[in-house]
């Protein structure tokens, strides 16, 4: 069986120190489904990784609301953001297991702090429990057709708020 394959992007207008502040961002997708291409964007307050946090969330929940994943393998989310590829290969499941809360790595301990965008994160953990779901990398503006669609509807997206 094929896998359906999902291109995600994420823009914040602003570079931001803290990302639990929030800045004028977009999302976009790409989703190639047979012979048919979806797009989608749209505004949030978010800094970088969480627009491309919730580039991929939206995709998802986009492909399960109309039913794209039906007669696939998996759903492959291809994103250039190694915060959202880090996150779900090697950090989430760590994340859950300390209640979602930061490790200060001097003391090797956990801290007090949830880490950022923690409800985006318990989303995404619960549709990963329900959907076949891989996460590639994939390098930022490297000529790919459909990241290259992605970061424009993302960045246009962002550009709308203003």
């Amino acid at each position: 069986m094929a896998s359906l394959n999902v291109w995600t992007d994420g823009s914040c207008l602003a570079k931001l120190r803290d990302e639990n502040q929030g800045g004028q961002a977009g999302y976009g997708f790409v989703i190639d489904h047979e012979k048919k291409t979806y797009t989608d964007s749209g505004t949030i307050v978010a800094a970088s990784n969480g627009a491309e946090l919730i580039a991929m969330i939206k995709a998802i929940e986009f492909v399960v609301a109309h039913q794209l994943h039906d007669g696939y393998e998996d759903i492959v989310i291809h994103t250039d953001s190694k915060y959202v590829v880090g996150g779900v290969t090697k950090w989430i499941e760590l994340w859950k297991s300390r209640d979602w809360r930061r490790v200060d790595k001097r003391k090797n301990k956990t801290e007090g702090i949830h880490i950022a965008y923690m409800e985006e994160w318990k989303r995404l953990d619960h549709l990963l429990a329900h959907y076949p779901v891989k996460v590639q990398w994939i390098p930022g503006h490297s000529g790919i057709e459909q990241n290259e669609m992605a970061n424009k509807l993302a960045k246009k997206a962002a550009m709308k708020g203003r």
